[in-house]
């Protein structure tokens, strides 16, 4: 038997469902809510801040979605089953510049205000200090705004020009205002605050990305209050894509159609042209109507007679003396048309001298210069249909006579996408709010359904849509659709005599088994398409992408979940299934134009925890993680990573667990976005609570400071919110605080055997003065200490002075004056304009006061209160009457806001220690010898208050609170961080027997840097002969 001692250097190598002796260093058996990072460690994640609730108890029904614009225009969304859009700004909006109420300064405010009446027969032109009234809060005054008119009479434009009075009651969001001279029209007032929800117009009516680019902000044609085309019953049915201002919807359960409307049928008409002057000579020809042939001859020519003005007279005559016909004379030429009887045919038997046509010609060079306005003719070239193509007369100016022709469309045939069965859009406009309606789809120009196709999505559902090479991309059945480079919503070639690459490509994915294509991605050889067996490469070997270069190869066959689009994971790419009774998350890796890509399956690791349904992702390539969650459950899958050029170095999972159902998730920049659902069952029995909440990932609440170092600090409880002093009322009488609370209570977390609520209110402070406390309901017996109301849950009342806190600072340290070396802590003082100071401290050896700090802070001081050390016979220089030192300290006061939410746990599960021998790639448990654990020895790093939670068979769980000590002194409701420190776990037993967990439910942090253990290990292999 030896004494053996092994460090496990880090814990950030995440779960592990491998058999302990087979994990690797650093993995663990569970991880909750812990974030492993391979520089900051294994720490606890970060809470959730609330952001607000009220946004509807159906609102997880819809789909969701988010758009990021800048950093000061960040927005979450969601479609509502019903087609209605909510939009709601998370981040501030930007800083405007407005002049202030006394018209003396400019200031800088957030407040903008959104046209939501455009009004109509206006003077176009610009108005500007225009007066407004409020009609929702008349005690609200001031604010003039500036006012543009279009030139359709409508107003495009309203923006603040002065501030609203100060001295008169805030403007509110949501107040409308109208403005003086512009009768019937309305403003909205809106705050620019996070959290706020902005306006949404809806319109029925198409329009053009680049006029709404272009008109400031678009009346809505048709007083719509929803989008017919974005109803819906299944989230997962509606798929959106943002660019730039622009995001698009696709209803997956509307089956595009063309309108119906045609290129109107061929006119009775036909034109004679003169080609050849010549004497002596007849000019004939023959018009055939209903099989009735007309000859139409001229006189002979003669010296007299021989010209082309002579002879289209005499021919013009001839042809208006027919009851069915007339003729108009343009250029060289007669244009005929039928007066009744409908279409008919020219012929002549004079081709050398002249030419006739009616809807077709052979050759483009047939057709005169001069011609009737609009005159359509079919070129029919070659016998074969391929190429044939269509032109039509434009006269200069609109008119008959010179012009030139150009290229047409086939009469009758099908022109006009049907918008109203096409992805629709939401685009933001110039004042902030958002316009949902069809866009308009560029009409088929040219050709026929031969040369010019109707795209394969029309008279088929569109799965999904996307953006490659500056082309839109739709995904309709087995085909990728992409629009003209430049022009998104032109799905029709511009010419139907030759293949231009910047013609549509409609191509499809050929493949012996069903391939209907739902989602793709971008990566640097091209663009990967994902059906629900197969994967797809959208390749070129040209530098051009057109329909000649274009083509899709097949690339493998994993089986794909429809619901949750592929990710990028930096340089690699990622994708869910969840066939089976288990989810799979695959990365894909240099996928070539043709061949393989290399597959991994990531999610081998937990492949029996990871559940089935994930079908929301939150993925971020800057902080190198990917969380998954199935909408309507509370834990969420998290994957993190991190690669160097030449391997991956971490590649970890771990599971966050929130305070409520997880409906929809997002990362933008930093900022982890969730729309959390939670229930109020009493008293309104079944009410959905939705709620927006964020969790950043970088940022701090607060400072505080630690070894006489200021740091950043994370409030570790969900669904926070900060309490400002103003909130909150003191009473002096009860020693208690109160306030509301700022959401509505999840009542399903309520205990009532303990009445325990789940709740905890934290305020931060010095490192000293941060505390911590759980609430209970006030029902029951006995009388209960920081609580909530038991019949609303919606008042909180705390013991002592919550709304400011005390700082005191040494002021005299009174070498010698009655105070003895050592510390010392619960004296008392005198002096100041309050009561009830209670003090902790320590002196030196020289009887100097060194330290001190606030054990109660009493009531009634203000800031720079002197107060004097009392002297009482706790300290050993005490007399048995206390008596007052000559030490005094000063007092500052200032107010204090405090953080209230759920508190959660964190979680980490240790695996069975083994020894192990050797290292790297080589190391390995040894399984065969015996081990006894004497102790652990866990290692932390700038952290508050967990537990060790020791289990051993046949004995009782053995659990030991670790907290940071200030002044080695444990104070009430005093939570501290402590840095670099080490927490011992006595433990003798066999590690087989052994169960470690490292928990916390604390409101602060909690770092895992690593754990030695040490015991006596015998070595009972046989000895090899």
């Amino acid at each position: 038997m030896s004494s053996i001692s092994q460090t496990i250097p880090s814990y950030v190598a995440g779960i592990s469902e491998q058999p302990d002796q087979l994990k690797l260093s650093g993995q663990v058996k569970d991880c909750v809510n812990a974030l492993p990072d391979v520089t900051r460690m294994l720490g606890k994640r970060p809470g959730c801040e609330f952001l607000r609730e009220d946004i509807g108890a159906n609102a997880h029904l819809g789909h969701w979605f988010d758009i990021y614009r800048d950093p000061n225009e960040q927005y979450i969304g969601s479609v509502r089953t019903d087609g209605t859009v909510d939009v709601f700004r998370v981040v501030d909006a930007p800083l405007r510049t407005y002049r202030n109420f006394a018209n003396t300064a400019d200031v800088q405010s957030r407040e903008y205000v959104v046209v939501t009446n455009h009004g109509s027969g206006f003077t176009p032109g610009t108005s500007t200090n225009v007066a407004t009234t409020n009609t929702t809060d008349g005690a609200a005054t001031g604010l003039t705004v500036n006012v543009t008119v279009n030139a359709a009479g409508l107003i495009s434009f309203v923006g603040i020009n002065r501030m609203g009075d100060p001295s008169a009651n805030a403007y509110a969001h949501g107040d409308v205002l109208t403005i003086t001279g512009f009768a019937g029209a309305q403003i909205t007032y809106f705050t620019g605050l996070a959290g706020e929800q902005v306006n949404v117009k809806y319109d029925d009516v198409g329009h053009s990305i680049n006029d709404l680019n272009t008109a400031g902000t678009t009346a809505p044609t048709t007083a719509d209050t929803n989008c017919e085309y974005l109803e819906h019953t299944d989230s997962d049915r509606i798929k959106s894509l943002t660019v730039n201002d622009t995001t698009a919807f696709v209803n997956r359960d509307t089956v595009t159609a063309m309108t119906g409307a045609t290129e109107p049928a061929a006119e009775a008409e036909g034109f004679m042209e003169v080609t050849v002057l010549a004497f002596s000579q007849i000019y004939q020809f023959n018009i055939t109507q209903g099989g009735v042939e007309t000859e139409i001859i001229s006189a002979q020519t003669n010296s007299t007679n021989a010209t082309v003005e002579g002879i289209l007279d005499d021919l013009k005559t001839k042809v208006d003396a027919e009851a069915n016909f007339s003729a108009t004379k343009i250029g060289n030429g007669l244009h005929i048309t039928a007066t009744s009887g409908g279409v008919f045919s020219l012929e002549t038997p004079e081709r050398q001298l002249m030419n006739v046509f009616t809807d077709e010609v052979q050759d483009i060079t047939l057709l005169p210069d001069q011609c009737h306005h609009h005159y359509r003719v079919k070129v029919a070239n070659s016998g074969s249909l391929e190429d044939d193509y269509y032109v039509r007369f434009a006269g200069a100016n609109g008119t008959d006579g010179q012009g030139t022709w150009e290229e047409w469309r086939d009469p009758g045939v099908e022109t006009t996408i049907n918008a109203d069965t096409m992805p629709h859009i939401m685009f933001r406009q110039s004042d902030g709010s958002f316009l949902v309606c069809p866009t308009q789809y560029d009409e088929r120009q040219v050709g026929d359904t031969l040369t010019n196709p109707t795209p394969s999505f029309i008279g088929n559902t569109i799965n999904n849509i996307t953006l490659f090479r500056n082309r839109l991309g739709l995904l309709s059945k087995q085909n990728l659709i992409l629009s003209r480079p430049g022009d998104f919503f032109n799905f029709f070639v511009s010419t139907a005599l030759a293949i231009t690459a910047k013609d549509p490509i409609d191509l499809s994915a050929a493949s012996p088994n069903p391939a209907t294509l739902f989602d793709s991605i971008e990566v640097n050889t091209g663009l990967v398409l994902f059906s629900r067996t197969e994967q797809f490469m959208l390749t070129t070997d040209n530098d051009v992408l057109s329909p000649e270069t274009a083509k899709i190869n097949f690339v493998s066959s994993f089986n794909y979940n429809e619901n949750v689009s592929p990710f990028s994971l930096g340089t690699t790419i990622g994708f869910l299934n969840d066939e089976g009774s288990n989810t799979r998350l695959y990365e894909m890796a240099n996928p070539p134009r043709e061949g393989q890509p290399e597959v991994i399956e990531q999610s081998k690791i937990i492949s029996n925890l990871y559940p089935t349904g994930i079908n929301r992702i939150a993925t971020s390539k800057n902080n190198t993680i990917v969380l998954t969650v199935a909408s309507g459950t509370s834990d969420i899958f998290g994957y993190r990573y991190y690669n160097t050029t030449e391997r991956r170095l971490q590649s970890a999972w771990f599971k966050l667990r929130m305070s409520g159902d997880v409906i929809y998730h997002t990362i933008i920049r930093d900022t982890y976005w969730a729309v959390i659902r939670n229930l109020d069952t009493t008293p309104n029995p079944d009410v959905n609570i939705v709620t927006i909440q964020k969790m950043e990932l970088k940022q701090n609440d607060g400072t505080v400071v630690v070894n006489n170092a200021t740091q950043g600090i994370i409030t570790y409880l969900d669904n926070k919110r900060e309490i400002p002093s103003a909130d909150m009322t003191y009473d002096a009488g009860t020693d208690t605080t109160t306030f509301t609370l700022p959401w509505t209570y999840d009542q399903t977390k309520f205990n009532a055997t303990t009445f325990a609520t789940g709740l905890t209110v934290f305020q931060l402070g010095d490192g000293a003065d941060g505390r911590a406390v759980d609430l209970v309901s006030a029902g029951g017996t006995p009388a209960r200490i920081n609580t909530i109301d038991s019949t609303n849950f919606q008042t909180v009342t705390l013991r002592g002075r919550w709304d400011e806190q005390t700082d005191i600072a040494i002021t005299n340290a009174a070498t010698g004056a009655n105070l003895a070396t050592g510390k010392f802590t619960g004296l008392g003082t005198t002096g100041g304009t309050g009561t009830g100071l209670l003090l902790a401290g320590e002196v030196d050896v020289d009887g100097n006061l060194t330290k001190v700090q606030i054990v109660n802070p009493g009531s009634g001081y203000t800031t720079g209160d002197v107060v004097t050390i009392q002297v009482s016979p706790a300290h050993p220089s005490g007399t048995p009457a206390a008596v007052n030192s000559t030490a005094t300290c000063t007092l500052t006061i200032t107010e204090q806001s405090l953080f209230i939410g759920y508190a959660y746990e964190m979680d980490v599960q240790f695996p069975v220690i083994y020894p192990v021998k050797g290292t790297g790639d080589s190391a390995k448990s040894d399984v065969q010898g015996s081990l006894t654990i004497h102790r652990f020895k866990v290692n932390t790093n700038s952290t508050g208050t967990f537990q060790m939670e020791l289990g051993r068979k046949y004995r009782d769980t053995f659990s030991t609170t670790h907290e940071a000590k200030t002044f080695d002194s444990y104070l009430a409701d005093d939570i501290a961080i402590g840095e670099v420190d080490e927490t011992v776990v006595a433990c003798y037993d066999r590690n087989t027997n052994v169960d470690l967990h490292l928990k916390s439910s604390y409101p602060l942090p909690v770092t895992l840097i690593s754990m030695t253990w040490e015991g006596e290990y015998t070595n009972k292999n046989y000895r090899r002969a």
